[in-house]
């Protein structure tokens, strides 16, 4: 499960932090050879945490550090299988989306404004994602997207093999 955060928001850093307490591999994504770590982790079947550098996003407008981080998203996504996507930052879902060429059709909603989707085209086709905005849900929140993004691949995979 690959999860990249480009908010900011404290609400966002717990859930990032909680994750990796869990045994996600956290990257605190300021270039890219910081990637080795998460594609080292992604390899090997462990979930990987990219978070924003804070002096990324303090230099910068948000809108170019979600930029960088859509482009490491994609690189990680391209260079070994993931088992879903979540991305927190609305501006980085958009530049993920714009970026792959893709589109996406909603699956589920498990929360409020935060659906499940099944994204189509590009580096991301096929797989399974959640989106949100940086200020919602509790600390263990990544772990509860995983989980629905790796049920809702089990009941895909399923329908295919009835």
């Amino acid at each position: 499960m690959l999860t990249a955060v480009s908010s900011l928001k404290a609400c966002s850093l717990e859930q990032a932090e909680v994750a990796a307490a869990r045994g996600a591999h956290l990257t605190r994504a300021a270039g890219v050879a910081d990637l080795d770590g998460a594609l080292e982790a992604l390899a090997s079947g462990r979930d990987a945490v990219l978070v924003s550098a804070a002096d990324d996003a303090q230099h910068v407008f948000y809108r170019d550090a979600a930029e960088r981080m859509a482009e490491r998203v994609l690189d990680l996504a391209t260079a070994v299988p993931i088992a879903g996507l979540i991305l927190i930052g609305g501006e980085l879902a958009t530049c993920v989306m714009r970026r792959a060429h893709a589109t996406a059709e909603p699956l589920a909603s498990p929360w409020p404004a935060t659906p499940a989707l099944a994204l189509t085209g590009g580096a991301v086709d096929g797989q399974i994602a959640v989106f949100k905005s940086g200020a919602r849900g509790g600390p263990g929140w990544i772990d509860q997207a995983a989980s629905v993004i790796r049920c809702l691949r089990r009941l895909r995979e399923d329908a295919h093999v009835a």
